[in-house]
């Protein structure tokens, strides 16, 4: 269910790219070059945060709203040098294990 999870993070932020090459209002992300589009499936972004002047390693936060939804991206690297590409190593089972647990309890 994790993996699944963070499978579908990895998906919705390959859409998000995909679609976002056509706006011209979009925001692309310096660090990987992703990029966020102005509207969003019909959600217009709403917030683009940058907590990293404030916080180092918190990086952005992009938010997205429509009737009844709320969708927020983080891009951060907890100040980390490097960061693995690998969803199974330890330090990125560990980060998202404690997200998940964060999310729960503010449920």
């Amino acid at each position: 269910m994790k993996i699944l999870r963070f499978g579908l993070l990895f998906l919705l932020l390959a859409c998000i790219t995909l679609s976002a090459e056509a706006q011209t209002n979009s925001y692309r992300h310096p660090a990987t070059g992703l990029v966020f589009p102005e509207t969003l499936v019909e959600m217009p972004m709403v917030s683009l945060t940058d907590h990293e002047k404030d916080n180092p390693g918190l990086g952005v936060s992009i938010g997205y709203n429509a009737p009844g939804i709320t969708v927020t991206v983080y891009l951060y690297t907890l100040g980390l040098r490097s960061i693995s590409g690998d969803p199974a190593s330890p330090i990125l089972k560990e980060h998202f294990n404690q997200v998940i647990q964060d999310i729960y309890k503010v449920e």
